[in-house]
């Protein structure tokens, strides 16, 4: 008895909540999308130029020095390229909420 009571209490909360927006998950997975470019964008650089760095020291004897300069580079690469890219994915975001506009003006 007590469980149908709770079961029709929770299915009544649920569908109050369940309320959602068909757009959703498209800005869900651009945001996905967003986060995993831009995370590839500044984890690649580093790691590269950050072994190529330390491979250099090896081979030079110059301990800390192209370890710093990679690192250095990586960042200036890796904020021009989020940069740029994050000016196309704005475009992009603007683009999501330019289809939603035209969907609801055809119905």
């Amino acid at each position: 008895m007590w469980i149908l009571f709770v079961q029709e209490k929770m299915t009544k909360i649920t569908d109050k909540t369940k309320i959602r927006l068909p757009s959703d998950r498209r800005y869900f997975l651009f945001a996905l999308k967003t986060m995993g470019e831009i995370t590839w964008m500044i984890a690649v650089p580093i790691v590269a130029l950050a072994i190529f760095g330390k491979w250099l020291d090896s081979r030079y004897n110059t301990s800390p020095l192209f370890i710093i300069l990679g690192f250095v580079l990586a960042a200036i690469l890796s904020g021009l390229t989020v940069s740029r890219r994050a000016k196309e994915l704005g475009k992009e975001y603007q683009d999501l909420d330019n289809v939603e506009v035209e969907k609801d003006n055809m119905n």
